[in-house]
């Protein structure tokens, strides 16, 4: 893809999130590979707004992923969530605030120096919204494109000595409407993987030109979700150890 298709495909993103939902983009502004799609990502949010990043642990079944976050995207906890023109969706993760820079050199970091770098973590929880009206449908590369559906984001009190917490066994605990429970229905990720998604997208960001910096924040994989919300709707995440995530959908 040209420059100019890019930019266009990154344009037509934006304007669909905020006009009109799109079945897909145009053939020609579909990307072709990987680097298309984070050429759009990073078009869409430069790296001056770059206030954190998404990222999973590594799976068999599924390739690296990652999406920068923008500084617009960040909610205050007990806030309003925008409502987005088509489904939203909020997931409950785990987050990690970075206490220094992470640049990677020739080699892999030591999980002990990605320990060091981190000043704390949270609960958070990923709001999603995508500019399709059904991203599912799309190809893997346009949701790549469109930040992997990332258009909020909400952190919990920073737990500063995170260390002490076993990652595999934080299993948050939703509450919609004060009514509806969601508990963890799938494995979680151990503390080891995180650290190999955290080097990962470390060295991913640096070979764009765009290292992790200090202060960012990442956020590391569904615990609950993707749960969908209606206009009104009300949530509350909680896990043992850590401090309490909530907010609530307004109407677009």
């Amino acid at each position: 893809m040209t420059l100019d298709h890019l930019e266009q495909a990154a344009n037509q993103i934006g304007l669909a999130r905020q006009r009109a939902l799109i079945d897909n983009l145009p053939d020609h502004l579909v990307p072709q590979d990987e680097d298309n799609a984070y050429s759009i990502q990073e078009i869409r949010v430069p790296r001056a707004d770059t206030v954190g990043w998404k990222v999973s642990p590594p799976s068999p079944s599924k390739p690296f992923r990652c999406a920068p976050i923008a500084r617009s995207a960040l909610i205050e906890n007990g806030g309003v969530v925008p409502g987005y023109l088509g489904v939203t969706e909020i997931e409950v993760e785990v987050a990690l605030v970075l206490g220094e820079d992470i640049i990677p050199g020739d080699r892999p970091l030591a999980h002990d120096r990605l320990a060091a770098s981190i000043a704390g973590a949270c609960l958070a929880v990923e709001v999603l919204g995508s500019c399709f009206t059904d991203r599912k449908r799309v190809p893997e590369l346009c949701t790549l494109a469109d930040q992997q559906s990332n258009s909020g984001l909400i952190l919990g009190p920073i737990l500063p000595d995170w260390q002490e917490q076993d990652l595999e066994h934080v299993k948050p605990v939703l509450s919609l409407n004060l009514r509806e429970t969601v508990t963890v229905q799938k494995p979680m990720p151990s503390t080891q993987a995180i650290y190999e998604a955290l080097s990962g997208l470390a060295g991913h960001a640096a070979r764009r030109g765009r290292p992790l910096r200090r202060d960012q924040v990442v956020i590391t994989g569904a615990r609950v979700g993707p749960i969908p919300l209606n206009v009104g709707d009300a949530f509350t995440a909680l896990a043992e150890g850590f401090g309490s995530v909530a907010g609530k959908l307004l109407r677009p």
